[in-house]
């Protein structure tokens, strides 16, 4: 049950449940004006759990996590945990969407997991590259049952090749220079404008929305 209108109160803060410096400025122009984000503390962070059926279980087990690992150091902010996966309808079962930052082994590169992906889909033509992306968003306090959004992004199509320079991707957001958006054209995701990035209602976004309207109106005031 979301909160009610009336325990609404000023912009707070929150802790980003990463360090990933790509993901961390996204959440703050994500939150902007509801809550400001910042980094955990110190330079050490719990131990990686990626385990899970769903990215939404993912989230949230990280989530929980975090939100332990921040309080025994004395910091009881909300903790903001992301985490998303690519749909590719056309490989099937030889896709786990889970896995979508790890399929191509550890350490690997944002060319390396691009590079990897499209080899693995050279078979598939027409409707079967067609692709999606699936976002959850946990917010976890101590004393309170994790809140858990998930958001779906409009389809796109998977590229044939890597565009001719992509070496701006990050371990985040390596997606998009191999992503086609039929909605303009086919045009890289990477490539859009950006009054075309706003026109569009991608997971990004409707996760924002959630996000900011649970801030906005909790009475986890920090």
């Amino acid at each position: 049950m979301m909160p009610r209108e009336s325990e609404s109160c000023q912009v707070r803060h929150v802790i980003a449940g990463t360090r990933n410096l790509a993901k961390l400025a996204a959440l703050r122009v994500l939150l902007r004006g509801v809550a400001t984000v910042s980094a955990p503390p110190g330079g050490d962070a719990p131990d990686s759990l990626e385990e899970g059926r769903t990215v939404a279980e993912i989230a949230e087990t990280k989530a929980r996590v975090w939100s332990q690992w921040l309080l025994e150091r004395g910091v009881t902010h909300p903790v903001v945990v992301t985490d998303g996966g690519l749909l590719v309808p056309g490989l099937a079962s030889a896709w786990t969407l889970t896995k979508t930052r790890r399929f191509a082994g550890p350490g690997a590169s944002p060319v390396e997991l691009a590079t990897a992906l499209l080899d693995r889909c050279v078979h598939l033509v027409g409707d079967e590259r067609r692709i999606g992306w699936v976002e959850a968003a946990t917010i976890a306090a101590p004393g309170r049952e994790p809140v858990t959004f998930v958001a779906e992004s409009p389809p796109g199509v998977l590229a044939t090749s890597l565009p001719v320079r992509c070496d701006g991707a990050d371990d985040e957001f390596w997606v998009p220079s191999i992503w086609l958006c039929p909605e303009f054209g086919l045009k890289r995701l990477s490539d859009l404008r950006s009054d075309e990035r706003d026109a569009r209602p991608d997971h990004w976004s409707r996760i924002g929305v959630e996000l900011r309207r649970y801030l906005s109106n909790s009475d986890t005031c920090h």
